[in-house]
Order: C-alpha cells, then structure tokens, then sequence
C-alpha cells in the first residue's frame, strides 16, 4: 500500500481523478497480492476508487469500522475479520489513503505458521456480543480453561501470569 501510495504515476492519477487507471491498478494488485479488496478512499471518507465496483459499499464499511485516523487495524463486518492497511497519497498534498484488506481466514492462518520460525498454530477469535468467542474453526468454549483464562486476563490489561496451555492465543 506504502508502495502504491508513493508511486509518482499513481499519485498523478488520483490528483487528476482518472478512474479508469486507478481501478485498473488496484485490480491488478488484488489478483497479484491475493488480496481481497483493494480500494481508494477520498480525504471526505468516501470511497472514490475500488477494484471491485459492486463491492463500494463494503469498503466504506470497513473504512468507518477502521478507526479513525488509524493506517492499519483489524475490524469485523459481517461477522468476518477482515486485516486493513492503508497508506496515504500525497500529490503533494493528502489527496486520499489507498487501502487494501485480506481475511483473516483459516488460509491467511496457515500462511502466518508456514512464515513462523516456532511452531506456531495461528488462529483468529472473534469476541460475540454476548461475551462468547468465536472462532474460524470453532469457539472458544471448547477450549481448555487455561486459553480462556489467557485471552480474558490479556484484555483487562494485565500481564497474565505463566500458565501451561496447549496453543497460545495472540490478542
């Protein structure tokens, strides 16, 4: 996103508002980058550029739910956990962020192990507002009380103490 945000040509087409050549770039990025949306949004907060027209009312969703002022975050939509990051374009002056999201999916999961240097088993959860956990492959009821006493002591802020569980939650 860094990169495309400090592109010279790609600056010069969102100053000058050309549409075509700014969508067909983000598209191109998403397929190459296996991303799942990839789009532009305007310094209004509107989305003015996406690879994926049908999908403009998503991406402003995701935008809002990022928060404000924040380049990169994870948020939930729909109940999927969704990875943002966005960069800012500056022609010279901010002109827009450029901003791309992956899912963090069992397959985003896999890929994060398979970069890990420990063994490492990554998963994502998802707190429900009725205080259970969800998770992309099961909930976190059905996990050992050590994991759940892990995730609630990290949320209030405290450093949990040493405990033996089986995988590790990362918050």
């Amino acid at each position: 996103a860094g990169l495309l945000a400090r592109d010279f040509g790609f600056s010069a087409d969102m100053a000058t508002h050309d549409r075509r050549t700014i969508e067909s770039a983000l598209d191109n990025l998403k397929g190459r980058l296996g991303l799942r949306m990839a789009f532009i949004v305007g310094i209004d907060g509107s989305v003015t550029g996406i690879d994926d027209p049908a999908t403009a009312h998503e991406a402003a969703g995701l935008w809002t739910a990022l928060d404000g002022g924040a380049t990169a975050g994870v948020v939930s939509l729909g109940g999927d956990a969704r990875q943002l990051i966005a960069a800012p374009v500056l022609s010279p002056v901010l002109n827009g962020w450029v901003v791309f999201t992956t899912d963090l999916d069992r397959r985003e999961m896999r890929a994060l192990e398979r970069l890990s240097a420990i063994p490492l088993t990554a998963a994502v959860y998802q707190r429900q507002p009725n205080g259970s956990w969800i998770g992309a492959d099961d909930d976190l009821r059905g996990a050992d009380g050590a994991v759940r006493h892990f995730i609630e002591t990290a949320l209030r802020g405290v450093q949990p103490s040493e405990v033996a569980i089986d995988h590790v939650a990362w918050i």
